[in-house]
Formats: C-alpha cells, sequence, structure tokens
C-alpha cells in the first residue's frame, strides 16, 4: 500500500514567497504619511505581511487612523509598549524594538512608489494562500474517502482564494448607466417589457417580473402546505412553456422517483392514487402518457443525494452549467436539510446562516435564480394571528437578510368539504426589488399542483386587486383559474384537454436525456397489472 505523503505540498526547504524589502517600504511609508494609509490602506490586510513585526505594527496604524489619531513613529512606539501578550512581552519588543521602527521610517526608497510595493506584498500573500490551500486540498484528497465531497471542497477553497482577492475600486455611475440605458432602450425599441424567467403564474410574474440571475428566492412553509409540490408546479410549467430552460432541482428528502411521479401526476391531471392503483380510464392513459413526452423533452435534472453542502451543490450545477452552456434556474428543498459548509461545533444557527450566505453566492457566481425553500418556526403554530411573517423563518435571520425575495405559504381557509382542495395564501413578504403583497392559489392535493385562485376561493375581507381579474365561474369545477395563462387555455376546458391542448404547441426539438431512465420505471409501473397502492413508505409529504 503506497504511504501516504502528508504535508509534501509544503516542503520545508523552501520558504515561503515574500518581499521583507517591499513590506518595510509599505510599512514605512504609512509611518510617515498617513495620507498614503488613507488612499491605499484598504487593500491590505494585517495577514497579507509574512513578517510577523510588519503585521503588528500594520494593525496599530490601522487602529491609530481609523480613530482620528495621527500614526507616527512617536505614537506607534507608544501603544505598542502598552500592549503585551500572554507571556507579558510588550508588543514594542516583539516588533524588535525602537531601533526595528527606525529602520521601518528609514526604509523608504521612494514614497511615491508606494503603490507598487503594495502590489508586491498582495501577490506573494496570494501565493502563500494558494500554497497552503494547495496543501489543504492533497491532505483531503489522501483523508476523504467521498471524492465528490472532496473536490467540492477543492473548489470551495479555491473560490474561497477569488473572493479574498475581489477589491473592486469605486466606478463612475456613468459606467453602470450606460448598461442601464441600452436596457431601456432596447425594452422602449422593441416594446417588449424586460422580464426575467417567468413561473407562468401570471401575477406571480407581474408582481416579481420574473426570477431574475443572481436572486436567492425563499419559499418558506410550514408542513403540509405544498412548498414542494409548489416549487415543482413552477418546475412543470417552464418544462411545459419553455421547455429548452435548464432546471437543476436538489431534493434532500424524496427520491427521484418520487419527484418524477409528482410531476406526472400534476402535468396529467391524474390523481396519484389512480396513477399507482391501475384503474385509470382510457382518457387519463393518455395524459400520463403526454405528460411523460413533455417531461422527455424537458431540461430538468434532478439530484437526490441526501448529504449536499451549498459548496457540493455549486459544484454540480458550474460542472452542468459548462455542459450544457446554460443553467436557468436552480430549486433546492430544502435549506435545513443541507450539510454545513463550515463545521460551527454545534451552533446550528451559525451553519444555517453559512448555508445561507453562500446559496446566494451560488446565485451570484453562476448568474442564475436559486429557489430554495425553507422550513418555518413552530411558533407560528402558538400565535393567535397565523400570518407569517419574517422573523418565522427557522433558525436564522440570516435568511431573511440573504434573500432577495421571500414568500410564504400558508392556509388560507377551510378546505373544502366536498372536495380535495385546498385554499392557499402565498404572501410575498419581502422584494428586495418589488411590491409586497398577497396571492391566492388552490391547491389540487390529489393532483399535487397549485392553481390560482378566483371566486369563492379568494378570502371575502381581501380587495379585489388582489384577486385575477374575471368573472366567477358557475360550475363548481370551475371556481379556479387552470394553471396556465387564460390566453392559452379556454377556461370551460377540462382539465386533460386543457393540456392536451397546450402540448399540441410545445416545441418538439430533442431534450437531453435527464430523466428518461426514471420515466421508464414509471411507465413500467403503469403498464403492469399488478401495481401497489402506495409508493414507497407512503405518501410523501406535500
Amino acid at each position: 500500500m503506497p504511504k501516504r505523503n502528508n504535508g509534501a505540498a509544503l516542503p520545508v526547504n523552501r520558504t515561503m514567497p515574500h518581499s521583507q524589502e517591499a513590506e518595510d517600504a509599505v510599512i514605512g511609508a504609512f509611518m510617515t504619511d498617513s495620507e498614503l494609509f488613507l488612499e491605499y490602506g484598504d487593500k491590505l490586510k494585517e495577514d497579507d505581511f509574512y513578517v510577523r513585526s510588519n503585521s503588528l505594527v500594520f494593525a496599530e496604524i490601522k487602529e491609530l487612523i481609523s480613530t482620528g489619531r495621527p500614526a507616527d513613529f512617536v505614537t506607534i512606539s507608544s501603544v505598542l509598549l502598552a500592549k503585551h501578550d500572554k507571556d507579558g512581552t510588550s508588543y514594542l519588543d516583539l516588533v524588535g524594538g525602537v531601533d526595528r521602527l527606525e529602520e521601518l521610517t528609514e526604509s523608504i526608497p521612494s514614497a511615491a512608489n508606494c503603490e507598487y510595493y503594495i502590489d508586491i506584498v498582495k501577490r506573494d500573500s496570494m501565493l502563500r494562500k494558494i500554497i497552503r490551500t494547495s496543501g489543504e486540498i492533497i491532505d483531503n484528497a489522501y483523508t476523504l474517502e467521498d471524492a465528490e465531497k472532496c473536490l467540492a471542497s477543492a473548489q470551495a477553497a479555491i473560490f474561497d482564494l477569488g473572493k479574498d482577492n475581489d477589491n473592486a475600486d469605486l466606478v463612475p455611475v456613468s459606467v453602470p448607466s450606460t448598461a442601464v440605458m441600452n436596457k431601456i432602450t432596447r425594452v422602449m425599441s422593441t416594446k417588449e417589457e424586460e422580464v426575467g424567467l417567468r413561473t407562468f403564474y401570471e401575477k406571480l410574474d407581474d408582481m416579481t417580473t420574473g426570477f431574475w440571475p443572481g436572486q436567492m428566492i425563499v419559499l418558506a412553509a410550514r408542513p403540509g402546505c405544498g412548498k414542494t409540490a409548489f416549487s415543482m408546479s413552477i418546475a412543470t410549467n417552464i418544462a411545459l412553456k419553455d421547455p429548452e430552460k435548464v432546471i437543476a432541482t436538489f431534493n434532500l428528502e424524496m427520491s427521484a422517483e418520487e419527484l418524477v411521479q409528482r410531476m406526472i401526476v400534476s402535468l396529467s391531471g391524474v390523481p396519484r392514487k389512480v396513477l399507482l392503483s391501475g384503474t385509470e380510464t382510457s382518457e387519463q392513459t393518455s395524459a400520463i402518457f403526454r405528460a411523460n413526452e413533455t417531461l422527455a423533452k424537458s431540461n430538468i435534472y434532478i439530484d437526490q443525494s441526501t448529504g449536499n453542502s451549498a459548496d457540493v451543490i455549486m459544484s454540480k450545477c458550474r460542472r452542468l452549467k459548462k455542459k450544457l452552456g446554460r443553467l436557468d434556474l436552480i430549486i433546492i428543498d430544502y435549506l435545513q436539510l443541507m450539510e454545513p459548509t463550515k463545521d460551527r461545533k454545534g451552533n446550528r444557527q451559525q451553519e444555517v446562516s453559512d448555508t445561507s450566505r453562500m446559496i446566494k453566492l451560488m446565485a451570484k457566481e453562476l448568474e442564475v435564480p436559486v429557489l430554495v425553500l425553507s422550513q418555518m418556526s413552530r411558533k407560528i403554530d402558538d400565535r393567535e394571528v397565523k400570518t407569517p411573517q419574517l422573523s418565522d423563518l427557522r433558525e436564522s435571520g440570516a435568511i431573511e437578510q440573504d434573500a432577495d425575495i421571500v414568500m410564504f405559504l400558508s392556509d388560507a381557509g377551510d378546505d373544502d368539504a366536498d372536495t380535495d382542495k385546498k385554499p392557499i395564501e402565498l404572501k410575498i413578504a419581502k422584494q428586495r426589488n418589488g411590491a409586497t403583497g398577497d396571492l391566492y392559489f388552490v391547491f389540487e392535493k390529489s393532483a399535487m399542483r397549485f392553481k390560482p385562485a378566483a371566486g369563492k376561493w379568494i378570502p371575502k375581507d381581501k380587495p379585489a386587486q388582489d384577486a385575477p381579474q374575471q368573472e366567477e365561474p358557475q360550475a363548481p369545477q370551475e371556481d379556479f383559474a387552470p394553471s396556465y395563462t387564460d390566453d392559452d387555455v379556454p377556461p370551460e376546458q377540462e382539465d386533460n384537454d386543457a393540456l392536451f391542448a397546450a402540448l399540441d404547441d410545445a416545441p418538439t426539438d430533442d431534450a437531453p436525456k435527464s430523466v428518461s431512465g426514471i420515466l421508464d420505471d414509471d411507465l413500467a409501473m403503469l403498464r403492469s397489472a399488478d401495481v401497489p397502492e402506495t409508493f414507497g413508505d407512503g405518501d410523501p409529504q406535500a
């Protein structure tokens, strides 16, 4: 068995990259001219200095100037003399005494070249970080048994280095305004509204103008309100109406087969119990196979790993985007089940905060909207007023801070006694670039899908503008609007007929075989004469 070469990335006979001359010149320049620190000091951190005495002096210069005091030979030597380490040694002795400070003030080749010296210090600092990070990556490769986690950890470490080096300067407003005016001019000339990724829930798209690249969208609910079903309804809407869009979905509590089964039920309108009992009619069978055809043409990718962390998900999505050339939406179900990116030694709130921040960085780096599902705190059940609030997001206020949009699903009233339909309120509680408000849906529990509410499903005490602007139909089965836009599907048609009509208009270009194996398994089950009444351990939680 080959011997592990622990620490081989850091040979003991080689010195870390550094230039003491450049470091001394920078510190000396700052000590003799505080204006230089005000101009360039924000480009450096204490750990950018390899020589410890320079790091200590830089920290004192920074503290003095930030509190409005001069940072010269006298003040720096005074504060260093007053501070001691745990052994009782003064900082002044640690840096080499007064003689060392005098040496620094006399070591400036030219204060005019200060920026050049800073670039040398930053360069060597980054090289040292790369060396240390490479050593950690090699050690993980020897010790971690999961290659996927090892790769994700390596990519996250390199990504962190890039963040450390991201110190963009201020830019004049004319630079971004040019891009903004180009976009406005394009909209004015084409008369086409600039929108993000459509969910094909018309009122939701009107309020949000779609989901935009870089956005973190949080969908939160208590168990049983259908947050998984709602996210899958968005995915199937896109699969039906815009099949070239690439969607990556990560479900940490359901298998891929369960998710595909839900999507087939949602698209076909055939209840799950009928689907698995073999009692479907010929029309329902046709609807099932047409739903399968829609999914086969879609670009939905499913990951059912249970131990995903934010850096692992980012790694997988980065590879998928590189492979396909695009990525339009990431769905994560759900945040509290994700593995922590860093070990916080049992501090669950900090772990969730780290994960939330990493999801936001994922959206920005990959330039894709991320729809992340979240649990809500049980405290809402103890309140007299059950209206969800931002403070109800479970385990961390960081989720509220990082999110661009926060939406809550909650019961909007009692279930209908004669049907399995459930009125649901979608509350947009936060929208960084838009209005907040309430929308109403009907959750068809047997079909695991959401439809915009109308008629009796709109609470009577809500203002009319909150409801879709259409007349209330007379027949009970038509008391809610269809799943898709009214222009595409006549409201008087039956659900399956509406699906067939929409499917006939769907593009027929080839799609990747991302879920074909899963679909084949489900269809084989449907063709079997002996079909179990339940799937897996029973009905998954909506």
